[in-house]
């Protein structure tokens, strides 16, 4: 049981528990029979975001945005008014997602989400932003039950205190939230697309510079591969089974540290991915080895291990010859050229998941420039990416404190300690 909030509010506000306010309601299973052929407007955990809803293909399991309500016989849809609440991953605060679902629209909801309709005299506009504070979910966020998705109980839901102003203050309220709200996404927005902008630029850096060197009056020659177009005259051309060795020993996990090949590099093994059973059965890895993953849906996932230890088998683990400077080439492989190359050589029966064995990729040819000119390469490389990261990490911290004043705004706002009448 929640015990009541100590907060001072304004006068003729009230704290009132939610079971009070809505009538509380689950989703419904949605049986094949009820689907029909062609799917049926769905929401459930995983899709609960804003004003929209889908449609589910039963045969493809795939998600897809309809601009009108599906109608099968079903005897009752979520409407226009009401809120959704549904599970959240760690990352979300670990408090609750919801929704509410606006305009003229309709959809039916999954049994993981509780339906939420207010009784006539509460403000659905200023309900969402009390949802979205810091106040409510401060009381949600400890009784989350679940693993990798936590879900709030009705029961939690309806024991938790809600904040009710008079009709017309909820409406200032809300008019308030709404300008402060909209400024503060549009400058959020900015920075995201100033992020956007700059990894591209990394991007397009790495390709064009591991592609054709720091000297742009350098004389060309057409390297005869289309996905390597033109390099300068003085590089060679070599398979990579030229430039490394396949290291294949295996090795278990508890000899040889387990690693984690992220699209951030080789990194010790993360807490939240899924590990294998089979510690006895992972591949050896030697500080300095290049270790990329073989399977499509990782495309980008690879690196230079920092120090020893142990992969899952899905990655190919290579040792540097003597003759190469393995920074350049670590761009290299890790361009969005090469990679496109990389699982164009891949094998499988699933469209979008094949894999890329050694046998393979020892084939693929690559530009190889004059030892020397690898190493300034990769050195100016690491001074770009250093700059460009530099710039992209102090935008993100500008982004999430944003964030957190865009949180903070709609909680004073709330809970009375701001009056929006003297702000507006």
């Amino acid at each position: 049981m929640m015990k009541k909030m100590k907060l001072c509010l304004p006068v003729g506000w009230r704290m009132i528990k939610a079971r009070y306010l809505f009538r509380f309601s689950r989703g419904y299973t949605i049986g094949r029979a009820d689907m029909g052929d062609t799917g049926v407007a769905c929401i459930h955990y995983g899709d609960i975001h804003g004003d929209y809803h889908f449609a589910i293909d039963i045969n493809t399991a795939r998600l897809g945005r309809i601009d009108e309500p599906l109608r099968f016989g079903v005897s009752e849809y979520v409407s226009a008014g009401q809120f959704l609440f549904a599970g959240s991953s760690e990352d979300y605060e670990g408090s609750g997602n919801f929704t509410l679902i606006r305009g003229n629209r309709s959809a039916i909801a999954g049994t993981d989400t509780i339906v939420l309709t207010p009784y006539s005299d509460m403000d659905v506009d200023y309900t969402a932003y009390l949802f979205d504070s810091l106040f409510f979910r401060e009381q949600i966020r400890p009784h989350m039950m679940g693993t990798k998705v936590f879900h709030p109980s009705q029961k939690v839901i309806k024991s938790a205190w809600c904040i009710v102003p008079p009709q017309n203050e909820s409406r200032q309220i809300v008019q308030y939230l709404n300008r402060e709200t909209l400024w503060i996404d549009g400058v959020i927005e900015k920075l995201r697309r100033e992020v956007e902008l700059l990894e591209q630029y990394r991007r397009e850096l790495i390709a064009r510079t591991v592609m054709r060197g720091l000297d742009p009056d350098v004389p060309m020659r057409d390297s005869g591969i289309e996905w390597i177009g033109e390099i300068p005259e003085a590089w060679a051309l070599l398979r990579i089974s030229a430039l490394y060795d396949i290291r294949s020993q295996k090795v278990n996990d508890t000899d040889y540290q387990p690693l984690s090949v992220t699209m951030n590099g080789v990194v010790a093994q993360l807490e939240h991915v899924a590990k294998t059973n089979d510690g006895d059965n992972r591949k050896l890895v030697r500080a300095g080895d290049f270790v990329i993953n073989s399977r499509s849906d990782r495309r980008g996932a690879c690196g230079i291990a920092p120090k020893d230890g142990s992969c899952s088998l899905i990655n190919i683990v290579l040792s540097p010859q003597q003759s190469i400077h393995n920074p350049y080439f670590s761009y290299l492989f890790r361009s969005s050229l090469f990679a496109d190359e990389f699982y164009r050589w891949g094998h499988g029966i699933h469209d979008d998941l094949w894999t890329t064995n050694w046998a393979d990729m020892k084939s693929i040819q690559v530009p190889v420039p004059p030892l020397n000119h690898q190493v300034l390469i990769a050195d100016y490389l690491d001074k770009k990416m250093s700059e460009i990261n530099s710039t992209i990490t102090g935008i993100n911290n500008q982004i999430e404190l944003l964030g957190k004043y865009r949180k903070q705004v709609i909680n004073d706002a709330v809970t009375g300690k701001i009056c929006v009448e003297k702000v507006a």
